[in-house]
């Protein structure tokens, strides 16, 4: 016997199974349990907007590609109006990512990889900056498989910087982990030797907690990812963190 059936909400990838039941209130056994399969292509959710919630926030846009069954991994990008580094400061925990997904800062214009072995010319333009997101406060926080973290910096977030739960297969490059790389040169060198804890003169764009995160990238029972790789568009660079990797 086949039927169409139109559920109550949105299926999302995994199992279902069904029974029958007859106008005596009589359910039958368990079906076999079927995959659920999607025709639905990868989505791209862009961000145009540094609020913290609302219509293209960032926030929205987790929500949105967690809530979307496609195909394949489904995109985050960014085109956020302005000139210079655009900072998105959550004043509360972001949604843990529970879909395949690339977040990518190289979308945002004007931003571009870095191309050179010697040193890095990364130009970065989005910043999640967590001071003001609450403690223990995760910025990335997936419970995924397969995704793609690129182009962003990542400040002053008390828990992780970027934390994979679980799952395996994802990747974070070309990201600056725990300073903001727009600082003048000196105020970063001063940073450099001082360690976290002792932060430059404080200035909108570094707080008096400094812009170190409680950990950089945490695997948390999350195997077979890579963090950077032998391309200079894949390096990362982390500093400042209590913990690196």
């Amino acid at each position: 016997m086949t039927f169409d059936v139109t559920l109550p909400q949105r299926a999302g990838p995994g199992v279902i199974t069904l029974t029958a039941t007859d106008e005596n209130g009589n359910t039958s056994e368990f079906s076999k349990c079927q995959t659920l399969e999607t025709t639905l292509p990868p989505q791209t959710y862009t961000v145009t907007t540094t609020a913290d919630s609302g219509a293209g926030s960032l926030r929205e846009a987790i929500g949105n590609a967690n809530s979307t069954f496609s195909t394949g991994r489904n995109t985050i990008a960014f085109n956020i109006a302005g000139t210079g580094v655009r900072t998105i400061a959550p004043t509360s925990p972001l949604p843990v990512i529970t879909q395949a997904v690339t977040i990518d800062g190289y979308t945002q214009p004007g931003a571009s990889p870095n191309t050179t072995e010697v040193g890095n010319n990364a130009v970065l333009l989005i910043r999640l900056d967590g001071a003001s997101a609450g403690e223990g406060a995760d910025g990335l926080h997936f419970r995924s498989s397969g995704n793609l973290v690129r182009g962003l910096i990542l400040t002053s977030w008390s828990g992780d910087a970027i934390e994979f739960e679980g799952g395996s297969g994802s990747t974070v490059e070309g990201c600056f982990i725990g300073f903001d790389p727009t600082l003048p040169a000196p105020a970063r060198a001063r940073r450099s030797q001082r360690g976290a804890t002792l932060a430059s003169a404080p200035t909108p764009s570094n707080p008096p907690t400094g812009l170190g995160n409680g950990n950089g990238i945490l695997l948390n029972n999350s195997s077979r990812n890579t963090v950077g790789g032998q391309d200079t568009i894949a390096m990362n660079v982390l500093g400042g963190n209590n913990v690196a990797i």
